[in-house]
């Protein structure tokens, strides 16, 4: 995971910022110990997916049953969506590289685009957790800024 120690989770407007990427360090840091089921717009706030252990009977499921759904509210609100982990690094979206035209992907609209018109589905079943995520902000038109680890419409 990369912190950015500059970076503000205050984005200064009354917006909901969203988090995607891998929390495990975050998440103790922004919340101590919280477990939270109330995933809404939080005006000003900033929005953070941390179901607890209890409330998950099949992580299989996990995608399908809360984090697509959570992630489909925070685009469908237009939320700016903060990456606590940078998807230029592919090996985080991709469990294996060797289909993967690494070599063609060398900035994050390249990335997008990519992920838009992945169909291949021996690659599509070596994506990752935040591989499933950044290709439906890619699909909903979101697109990674380097600079401020922000994906943006």
């Amino acid at each position: 995971m990369i912190v950015d120690t500059n970076f503000s989770l205050c984005n200064g407007t009354s917006e909901t910022l969203a988090l995607a990427g891998d929390m495990k360090e975050l998440i103790p840091e922004l919340l101590g110990d919280l477990k939270t089921q109330q995933f809404g717009a939080k005006k000003g706030g900033f929005n953070v997916l941390n179901v607890a252990d209890e409330v998950v009977s099949d992580w299989s499921k996990f995608w399908v049953d809360f984090n697509k759904p959570w992630l489909d509210a925070a685009i469908n609100r237009g939320d700016d969506i903060w990456a606590a982990s940078n998807p230029m690094e592919l090996n985080l979206l991709f469990k294996n590289l060797n289909l993967v035209p690494v070599d063609q992907i060398k900035t994050a609209q390249d990335l997008a685009d990519y992920l838009k018109n992945l169909k291949n589905q021996t690659v599509l079943s070596e994506i990752t957790g935040f591989g499933n995520e950044i290709k439906l902000l890619s699909e909903n038109g979101y697109i990674y800024n380097q600079t401020s680890k922000m994906l943006v419409k």
